[in-house]
């Protein structure tokens, strides 16, 4: 095994809703913090052999878990069939804050991954106020987050605006995650109506 690298066995694949696929892997690291993301590499026919994949998993847990949209390309093909993939990491800077914070996470379609693992791992240091709205068609994980100190709210991209103006002088922090340009649309709305760039965070997904 090359130097850097991890070896996990696939040790469980289930449908966690319409079109997505949690892998859930044996623990092999578990220096990692909520948010963060793996490389996840495996034999495919394809030039790029690994795909970024943010972990669904807490440091606590006894495995690793990611999530995907799956679709027919080489690269999920055949982590379907593998029993075995590499990994390195973590990697990444979208985590959560050291101190009590009032959050507003906004989960743009499968963009809800790094949040499964931050939300989780809120409700066991019970330290963050979170406000989860959650957009798209590829809606998971609902049946997973309930949580006190948690506040779900299905939306789409045109109420968004309006729930924001009502809630933002209480909020410390936004965190935004999915497709690259739909990140990228929603900081710009919420700049324009005028909150601070420096506490927006941003996870932006490629490859999907």
């Amino acid at each position: 095994m090359s130097i850097g690298y991890y070896k996990a066995n696939i040790i469980g694949r289930r449908r966690i809703g319409r079109g997505v696929i949690e892998i859930r892997l044996s623990k092999c690291l578990s220096g990692y913090l909520a948010g963060q993301y793996i490389k996840v590499y495996v034999d495919c026919n394809e030039d790029k052999r690994f795909r970024e994949m943010n972990l669904t998993s807490i440091p606590s847990d006894n495995y690793l878990s990611f999530a995907f949209i799956y679709r027919d390309t080489p690269w999920k093909n055949s982590i379907m069939n593998a029993s075995y993939v590499l990994i390195k990491g973590p990697y990444g800077t979208f985590v959560l804050p050291d101190k009590h914070s009032r959050i507003a996470m906004i989960a743009l379609g499968i963009g809800i991954t790094p949040f499964v693992s931050m939300i989780r791992y809120s409700n066991v240091v019970s330290m963050h106020e979170i406000t989860l709205f959650y957009i798209g068609e590829y809606i998971s994980y609902l049946d997973e987050l309930g949580n006190k100190r948690f506040k779900l709210i299905i939306c789409n991209s045109n109420d968004i605006n309006s729930y924001i103006k009502r809630i933002k002088k209480n909020i410390d922090y936004f965190y935004i995650a999915g497709k690259v340009d739909d990140v990228r649309a929603v900081k710009y709305t919420l700049i324009r109506d005028g909150i601070d760039a420096s506490i927006i965070k941003t996870q932006e997904f490629t490859g999907y």
